[in-house]
């Protein structure tokens, strides 16, 4: 197999890379307001820097910042994109385990406001930094959320976001979400007078005896199990669209 000078490479990798015990503490000096966030910035840049480092030591041919100036590694970018408004509200919480203690927060969620749009290119500083430090032959990059990340935490953000884009012409709707399922979802939206006609295609990875009739009940024109076959999805969508 060729050994590639420009991607995609033999050998790759995502992006996440564990805290060094220098970059937690300083966190927690922050968050204390010991320090600044300049401080906190410089700590971070020497980490980054040792990192890429270390990345083409094992020979990688790319390299990331291992997203280490993120708290999460797709809601700080989500957060910044226009028509997301970030709100603590409780509803999903989430647990970490070592062997000496669990840690449980609930992360802010991210309603749609309006409709979605992009201001300011999200993390150029970081994708700048990364650039201006790698070695000859590295290729710098980042890992960014599809847009599809907007809506997975639950069905309370599909719905302020179809509530906000009203010209939506269909929609896709996965089953299998917390806090608030498909089935529970496609109910709220069919209250709505407005949305009463819109097509809603159930996707579920789960398609167990009687899960078309239930999602049906619920509200779905029509439901279609994962993996999903592409021409019977493109097929279902043409129906539906053209009605």
């Amino acid at each position: 197999m060729a050994d590639n000078a420009r991607p995609p490479f033999r050998a790759d990798h995502v992006g996440s890379l564990l805290r060094p015990k220098e970059v937690l503490e300083a966190r927690d000096e922050f968050a204390r307001g010991e320090i600044g966030a300049e401080q906190l910035a410089q700590v971070e840049n020497a980490a980054i820097r040792e990192i890429i480092r270390k990345q083409g030591e094992v020979g990688l041919k790319s390299a990331t910042d291992g997203e280490l100036r993120r708290q999460s590694w797709h809601m700080d970018f989500i957060y910044q994109l226009g028509g997301i408004e970030q709100v603590n509200d409780d509803l999903v919480r989430v647990a970490f385990h070592n062997k000496d203690k669990t840690y449980e927060y609930a992360p802010p969620s991210a309603h749609v406001t309006a409709p979605i749009s992009l201001p300011n290119t999200i993390f150029a500083d970081a994708f700048t930094f990364v650039r201006d430090n790698v070695a000859a032959g590295q290729t710098p990059k980042l890992t960014i959320p599809s847009p599809s990340m907007v809506h997975y935490r639950g069905g309370r953000e599909a719905i302020s976001m179809l509530e906000s884009t009203p010209d939506v012409a269909i929609v896709l709707m996965d089953i299998m979400m917390p806090e608030m399922d498909g089935y529970a979802t496609m109910q709220v939206i069919r209250q709505n007078p407005s949305f009463r006609r819109l097509p809603i295609i159930a996707l579920t990875a789960k398609a167990m005896k009687g899960d078309r009739e239930k999602c049906l009940e619920a509200g779905a024109s029509e439901y279609l199990a994962k993996p999903v076959n592409t021409e019977q999805l493109l097929s279902a969508l043409r129906m539906w669209l053209h009605r």
